[in-house]
Parts: C-alpha cells; sequence; structure tokens
C-alpha cells in the first residue's frame, strides 16, 4: 500500500481508514518489515499503532494486529505487546 527507501516508508493513518472503509473491511492487520534483522518495534512502530488503533476504533473497525518481519522472525505487537498500553494519551491528534 505504501512505498518508501531502505530506512523509512511514509504511511497515512487517514489512508489505511479509507481503504479499510472502502472495503468494507471488518477488521485490520497491518505489517512491515525491518530490514536490519531485528523484528522489536521501534517507538516509532509502537506509536503509530496506538495511533492508528484509535483512529480505526474510532470509526469501528478493529485492529486485529501489526506484525513486523525481520528475516525469519515475525514479532506480532498483539502478542508480545505493548498492546494493552492506554489510548488515551493518543486522543489529541485527533482533536
Amino acid at each position: 500500500m505504501f512505498e518508501g527507501d531502505a530506512l523509512e516508508v511514509p504511511v497515512s493513518i487517514a489512508e489505511i481508514a479509507k481503504a479499510a472503509c472502502r472495503l468494507d473491511a471488518h477488521a485490520v492487520v497491518v505489517s512491515h518489515n525491518h530490514l536490519t534483522g531485528c523484528a522489536k518495534p521501534s517507538e516509532l512502530d509502537e506509536r503509530f499503532t496506538r495511533r492508528l488503533r484509535l483512529a480505526l476504533l474510532m470509526i469501528g473497525i478493529p485492529l486485529l494486529d501489526h506484525l513486523i518481519v525481520a528475516g525469519e522472525t515475525i514479532y506480532s505487537m498483539e502478542q508480545k505487546g505493548p498492546w494493552d498500553a492506554p489510548l488515551e494519551e493518543y486522543a489529541s491528534f485527533l482533536r
């Protein structure tokens, strides 16, 4: 859905939400790869995931997982956290 270079990919939460609505999605799973070989989510990955979860929640579509692929390793943010972190601190971006 999005393309970038070896260091980063610009991702639009609004575009993901629009695509979910256009496709009449009942839920969303997102994924991306880490070329470094380390599947652990970065702080930016965690922040993005919380913001996306909140945005999708506002339109009634749950984000089921955010998967990070690095070589043969897949990191599930839903299974390994910080999935249950409070979303309230990210609500301000919607205002």
